[in-house]
């Protein structure tokens, strides 16, 4: 298997993808792991999170799907980030272990 480019960093924030609120669990400059209740309809989603209070929107591919099996869980989606704005790479380096 491919080795990912970015390592991810680990995040607990809430996140809207699609106008549906989830949680975002992990994240680069070109990707992001996130857990939603609902799946979007649509393969190309818009993000929003909050980066210094400033609402920040990206655009992002849904790559791959893991549905809940249970009543209990999430769906977790496996996003690429496209053209992702300087707010958000910068959080991104921001969130790094140190």
């Amino acid at each position: 298997m491919e080795k990912r480019r970015d390592d991810r960093n680990k995040v607990r924030q809430l996140i809207n993808v699609a106008d549906k609120m989830g949680v975002l669990n992990d994240i680069s400059p070109r990707g992001a792991n996130v857990s939603l209740a609902v799946l979007p309809k649509e393969r190309k989603v818009d993000l929003t999170l909050k980066i210094n209070e400033k609402d920040i929107k990206v655009s992002a591919v849904i790559m791959w799907v893991k549905q809940k099996l249970t009543y209990n869980d999430k769906n977790t989606l496996g996003l690429v980030v496209i053209d992702p704005p300087k707010d958000f790479i910068d959080f991104c380096e921001d969130v790094k272990p140190k």
